[in-house]
């Protein structure tokens, strides 16, 4: 007997991405056909498949930010949480992630933004 698997949400929540380029790039396809399944609006006749397109890593990885975010914690070597609270502070506050990832990141003498040190309390205390 198969184990169940846990919904896309609990998955990607849990899951580190600190894993080899193929085994990265199968987890994001299953994570990805795992929410097609799981939505109903993506399921229906023919029709719909043909216009589904099949992203790279690459391609995911600039979408998502959740995907963005494991790729940069492992590259970095930092805490994934971390940098999710940060991508999501630029995005709150309309502001480019590469923000995020040149100031804390990179370390590069970027001038420092109010308004994301702002939403990165905000959204770590809970306010957002």
């Amino acid at each position: 007997m198969s184990e169940e698997r846990p919904k896309f949400e609990e998955w990607h929540k849990n899951q580190h991405y600190m894993l080899d380029g193929k085994d990265r790039y199968e987890n994001c396809w299953n994570s990805a056909i795992e929410c097609m399944q799981s939505n109903p609006s993506w399921q229906g006749d023919g029709d719909n498949a043909k216009s589904i397109k099949v992203l790279s890593l690459d391609d995911i990885v600039e979408k998502f930010d959740w995907a963005k975010a494991g790729e940069l914690a492992h590259k970095y070597k930092r805490d994934q949480k971390w940098i999710e609270l940060g991508l999501e502070a630029c995005r709150a506050s309309s502001v480019d992630p590469k923000y995020f990832v040149d100031r804390y990141l990179d370390k590069i003498d970027v001038p420092k933004n109010v308004i994301v040190e702002q939403a990165y309390r905000d959204l770590r205390d809970g306010v957002i």
